[in-house]
């Protein structure tokens, strides 16, 4: 209950839940199992909503190579190498299930699709607690992140605002952003009916500045074109809510 009385949602209280190095220390990579210490440190907080894969760390997860018993390596970007993913998308929502906590899933950017965030949908379509699906995290932000020369075998550093299909590297820009939105609602809607679609919002946070006037880094070098007004304007039946940083 707010001060003021109100009732606030518990999916306003959550947090990221990362995949790599054992969910940074949820998970014991050596016995399969969550750390019992870690688990009821966290069970203490009564979190009501999980973010999973991450934020930035998502931007190159792909869930469907996370699960089985023979799984690929994903890449971490802060470290530029990749990693183990012993806590793949199974044993965290059975985590999100002891915890009783709602899921917000962040599908990748960098080297997503729409086809990878409807592949998604349709796997989380039967898990009631997934309710939200961020479509990549703040694209819009550059914070180039890890090694200046490599990231996980790919010759450059790792940004956020770009995106990559097959070798070719496309700068995500507020209309490429929205295009590729436009592209992958219908897709996710068709997997998940009930699955939420959230878009990354920019803003400052200074008391004056306009969120219709935000603009994100790459516009910024060309002359600006406005992230949170494009997404309006060209895509705004294609998600259901804005994620806000």
């Amino acid at each position: 209950i707010g001060k003021i009385g109100v009732a606030v949602s518990p999916d306003v209280f959550g947090h990221n839940t990362v995949w790599s190095q054992g969910g940074l220390g949820l998970w014991d990579e050596s016995a399969h199992a969550i750390v019992p210490l870690a688990l009821q440190q966290v069970q203490a907080l009564t979190p009501g909503l999980l973010r999973f894969p991450g934020g930035t760390r998502a931007m190159r997860y792909h869930f469907d190579q996370a699960r089985g018993a023979t799984r690929t390596p994903q890449c971490d970007p802060f470290k530029g190498t990749l990693d183990a993913t012993g806590y793949g998308p199974d044993e965290f929502l059975a985590l999100a299930a002891t915890l009783g906590a709602d899921v917000t899933w962040v599908a990748p950017w960098v080297d997503g699709s729409p086809e990878e965030s409807a592949r998604i949908a349709a796997f989380v379509a039967a898990t009631p607690a997934v309710k939200f699906l961020e479509i990549g995290n703040e694209p819009y932000l550059g914070l180039p992140v890890g090694p200046l020369s490599d990231s996980c075998g790919r010759p450059s550093q790792f940004v956020q605002d770009e995106r990559w299909a097959g070798g070719t590297r496309i700068k995500t820009t507020a209309a490429d952003y929205a295009a590729e939105l436009a592209a992958t609602a219908p897709l996710v809607r068709a997997a998940a009916p009930a699955l939420l679609i959230g878009a990354p919002a920019t803003s400052q946070y200074d008391g004056a500045s306009n969120a219709l006037d935000a603009v994100g880094d790459v516009d910024a070098a060309a002359g600006g074109d406005p992230w949170d007004a494009r997404l309006l304007s060209d895509t705004r039946d294609a998600f259901d809510f804005f994620v806000l940083h």
